[in-house]
């Protein structure tokens, strides 16, 4: 499906979105072509970022925090987060095509509380509730609902909305993005969720992020891992 909280695709918007959809086809089953055909999307803005893994086991190289306590333990980066704030973490690379993958665990007596990832961003401007001003995030709840929402200037468009029994309620996560040009696939646990077509936002920085409801209790967001695959073309 298009979810694009903009309009309908356009003729050429939707040419080379299925030039993207093939491009992305052919990386993950591997890799993508090293020259692209005459007539696909066009090239990107530079981005100034290279692979990474990060394990999280007693350190977090690349890392740094945004917002909220975040605590590095000896295999996880964890957070219990500050009441009516998003609590987030950033890495230092700035990219446009990549997939990034992390995996999350979320206890808290708010089942509908969000956390997730975030992606193409900027920390340097924060929500009265220190969300990302601009940025795309991809969250998910212990009931089950995950979203796609896009921030410009700290206003939030809903680009995905679902249910899905894919989603471990109060177990361990993983959200997957594959983002190439204006394509978004969003997945958790191997099930494809949203495919997106947006341009807002073409290049920025990657993060993790919890959402604390005020009155919950037992919060507290475990990182395994996070890992990211720069997409060369």
């Amino acid at each position: 499906m298009f979810a694009n909280a903009q309009s309908a695709p356009g003729r050429k918007t939707v040419f080379a979105t299925l030039a993207g959809v093939a491009l992305i086809a052919s990386f993950l089953l591997g890799g993508l072509p090293a020259a692209r055909a005459e007539g696909g999307i066009a090239a990107p803005t530079a981005a100034v970022g290279t692979s990474f893994n990060s394990s999280f086991n007693g350190g977090h190289p690349g890392w740094s925090i945004v917002y909220g306590p975040w605590v590095q333990g000896t295999a996880e980066f964890t957070t219990v987060g500050k009441a009516g704030f998003s609590s987030s973490i950033t890495h230092s690379g700035t990219y446009h095509n990549f997939v990034y993958t992390a995996k999350m665990r979320r206890t808290s007596s708010a089942v509908s509380s969000s956390q997730g990832l975030i992606l193409r961003g900027s920390s340097s401007t924060l929500t009265a509730d220190k969300q990302w001003a601009n940025a795309y995030y991809f969250t998910y709840s212990n009931s089950q609902l995950l979203t796609v929402v896009k921030y410009v200037n700290g206003v939030a468009s809903n680009l995905g909305f679902a249910v899905n029994s894919a989603v471990n309620a109060g177990g361990w996560n993983t959200l997957k993005v594959v983002a190439y040009d204006d394509l978004m696939l969003f997945y958790v646990n191997g099930t494809k969720i949203f495919t997106v077509v947006d341009n807002s936002w073409q290049l920025g920085s990657v993060g993790i992020h919890m959402y604390r409801a005020v009155g919950s209790t037992g919060n507290k967001l475990r990182v395994d891992w996070a890992k990211l695959q720069v997409i060369n073309y």
